[in-house]
């Protein structure tokens, strides 16, 4: 028999666990200031009273995720977070994420797909999942390729902020070779990105290729990949271009989910 989804919307609200919310919402709100707060600014700020609040920040103090100033009793985060953070490698952990999502979709399209970050100046593919068809298209994993001419470059630059994006392509080599006109091609380009949120165009270096990118992770935590969808241009229709899409944005939301991250915070 069937559970009626509002009883369960209705179990799930009843698994809240107070303690562990208020906990999180302490390690949140030190994470934000810019300088450590008293257990009254804690509290004022969460809106709870101080004696509420005392044992979980007692807690968090001892299990070592705050640190209390001896002279003024005002607390900060350690780097406990850090360190946990950085126990799980996040290039292996964004690769487990994407395996299973990856080969689905390119069975599910008979297409290939990769994943692709920003390194060193240049886009480097981490994985690849081939098409199951005979002929296909494929980029290998390792491969490094240009961030200013390919569609996942430009995808990952226009989810940059505007200072560090300026900062980037003042150092990139293949932008600043461009000539004046071709540098606000670029520029326009991926401004359009921003505003549409995916990237698609005809492959500059391999005539014939259409190149589709969707963003994979969170922007805001510097976690940041692009999903590619690589196609031949001939045989794609219309109403390909928007099941592609749909797909492609479907495995990153899955990918990004898997990771822990919020999809919605991306540009």
């Amino acid at each position: 028999m069937a559970v009626p989804k509002a009883e369960v919307m209705k179990k799930r609200a009843e698994y809240r666990v107070p303690a562990l919310e208020k906990g999180l919402a302490v390690l949140e709100l030190l994470a934000a200031s810019p300088q450590p707060l008293s257990l009254m600014e804690i509290s004022r700020q969460l809106g709870k009273s101080s004696s509420e609040m005392f044992r979980m920040v007692d807690c968090l103090e001892k299990s070592g995720y705050l640190y209390k100033s001896p002279r003024s009793g005002t607390y900060r985060l350690t780097l406990k977070l850090y360190a946990l953070a950085h126990a799980h490698p996040p290039i292996e952990e964004l690769l487990r994420a994407a395996n299973v999502p990856m080969q689905q979709l390119a069975l599910s399209l008979g297409e290939s797909c990769h994943l692709s970050v920003l390194s060193h100046r240049e886009v480097l593919v981490l994985v690849e999942s081939p098409s199951p068809q005979k002929v296909r298209v494929s980029v290998e994993a390792g491969a490094r390729l240009s961030p200013v001419f390919t569609v996942s470059g430009r995808l990952l630059l226009s989810l940059m902020p505007p200072e560090e994006l300026e900062s980037f392509l003042a150092s990139c080599e293949d932008f600043c070779q461009a000539g004046r006109r071709k540098q606000q091609e670029i520029l326009r380009t991926i401004a359009d990105v921003r505003e549409r949120g995916y990237s698609e165009a005809p492959s500059e270096a391999h005539p014939g290729i259409l190149d589709l990118a969707v963003p994979v992770g969170d922007a805001h935590v510097g976690m940041v990949a692009a999903l590619a969808v690589t196609r031949w241009e001939k045989s794609v229709r219309p109403l390909d271009r928007a099941v592609v899409l749909q797909a492609a944005q479907d495995c990153a939301r899955r990918i990004t989910e898997d990771l822990g991250l919020n999809h919605n915070q991306l540009p």
